[in-house]
Parts: C-alpha cells; sequence; structure tokens
C-alpha cells in the first residue's frame, strides 16, 4: 500500500470519526465535516481493500444515522444525500 493511499485512510477515518462526534457541533462544523467525508469518497477506489472498508465504517454509520440523515438543517440533508449518492 502506497503512502498517499494510507494517507487517504487516515483523512476517511478521521473524517468519519468527526461526523460520529456527540454531541453535535453547529450546522457549519457538521457541513465542514460532511464536505471532507465527501472529498475523501470521492478519492476512494469502487473495492477499496479491506483496510479502507475499515477506515469507512464510522463515515457509514454517521450517514446512516437518523441525527444526519434526518437534520432538521436542509443543506445537512443535501450533504448527505451528496455522499450518499458518491
Amino acid at each position: 500500500m502506497s503512502d498517499s493511499e494510507k494517507e487517504l485512510e487516515k483523512r476517511v477515518l478521521e473524517a468519519g470519526e468527526n461526523l460520529l462526534d456527540k454531541p453535535p457541533p453547529s450546522s457549519i462544523r457538521r457541513l465542514l465535516d460532511l464536505d471532507e467525508v465527501f472529498c475523501c469518497l470521492s478519492e476512494v477506489e469502487q473495492n477499496p481493500p479491506s483496510s479502507m472498508k475499515n477506515a469507512l465504517s464510522p463515515s457509514i454509520k454517521a450517514l446512516a444515522a437518523a441525527e444526519l440523515f434526518k437534520h432538521s438543517d436542509v443543506d445537512v440533508k443535501v450533504s448527505v444525500a451528496a455522499c450518499i449518492k458518491l
């Protein structure tokens, strides 16, 4: 695994963990976190290795959680949908 792939895994893991943070931050902070997840997801291969799948786990959990999926801020909902669409 290359250094860039390891760095991407680290970014993916951190971005997902930020989305899982409780209590939830402001909508602006949440949007920034979602933007980071979106950027990371756009770089992940279609059939990632198992280590990347493990790194994706927090993002998957956060994106599927009712807290984000049913967020009161429409911009957050759109960002969640954009991440899921990838």
